[in-house]
């Protein structure tokens, strides 16, 4: 768990009615996804998956993504099977049974069972988790029990969303119309550090600030990179996510006329001081 804590402005004004101390500060806990082979799958936030932060229940649902069914790399979504596994370190990871996994006969390949990007043997789809939370958060971290391939530079992509109307039923969409709902300074792709400990661990501190209360997390998608020029390789499976919210508290200190009459008693001390010694 970190826990960072801004520095609090105290301030106090003779024109407004009430004067303010702000403590603002970012709160921040390690969301496991849990340790067993199924998890409860859910488009909305439920009340069996939740994490506490600071005081508050935040309550999260979460589903498998992706773009299945052929070889262009951004075809219609379809949601697949959540399953987990325990890595040698005894660390839980879950990964996702998509379509193409399941068709692989129809189509002569084979889609692993972690979120992946593989070119050839996934198909050339891009696998993602939609995580959902009961309010707004920002993600800024993560950490993975397992990682096959990848280039050492963008091997994630997460994404805020505005709403998740593309992942209702009989919409059609595509990841180009999920782009489209991307929040501002909630995108970025990042590479994982070394294994320590069983997992893999990733820090989104750095481009990440904005808040959403829907989040996509899943291995390299090009669709969501401008400046994307090759399609990586990589398999994943999630452990766990750094998700934050902002504290902010305000406390009455000193009101207007209570000012004033200190401000008027301290007055009349000087001028009866005065006048005594004139």
């Amino acid at each position: 768990m970190k826990y960072f804590k801004s520095v609090a402005f105290c301030a106090v004004s003779l024109f407004s009615s009430t004067a303010f101390a702000t403590d603002s500060s970012l709160n921040e806990q390690t969301y496991s996804l849990g340790s067993s082979t199924y998890i409860d799958e859910s488009l909305n936030p439920i009340s069996n998956n939740v994490i506490n932060i600071n005081g508050k229940d935040i309550y999260v649902g979460i589903t498998g993504w992706a773009d299945t069914g052929g070889g262009s790399d951004d075809l219609k979504l379809e949601q697949g099977d959540i399953k987990g596994w325990k890595n040698s370190h005894g660390v839980w990871g879950y990964g996702l049974f998509n379509n193409d996994f399941r068709h692989n006969s129809e189509h002569d390949t084979f889609d692993t069972h972690a979120l992946d990007n593989y070119t050839n043997e996934g198909t050339n789809d891009f696998d993602m988790f939609l995580v959902s939370f009961s309010e707004a958060v920002t993600l800024t971290g993560a950490a993975f029990s397992y990682k096959n391939g990848g280039d050492g530079e963008r091997e994630i992509t997460v994404a805020g969303l505005h709403n998740i109307n593309a992942f209702q039923e009989n919409t059609h969409s595509t990841w180009s119309s999920v782009y489209s709902t991307v929040k501002e300074n909630t995108l970025g792709h990042f590479s994982l550090g070394n294994k320590s400990e069983g997992v893999f661990e990733s820090d989104f501190t750095d481009t990440i600030a904005g808040t959403a209360q829907y989040w996509l997390v899943g291995a390299y998608n090009t669709v969501f990179d401008d400046n994307n020029s090759t399609h990586h390789g990589v398999g994943l499976k999630l452990s766990s996510l750094d998700i934050a919210i902002q504290n902010t508290q305000q406390n009455t200190d000193v009101s207007e006329p209570g000012a004033l009459a200190l401000m008027s008693l301290g007055l009349g001390l000087v001028l009866y001081r005065r006048k005594r010694r004139a």
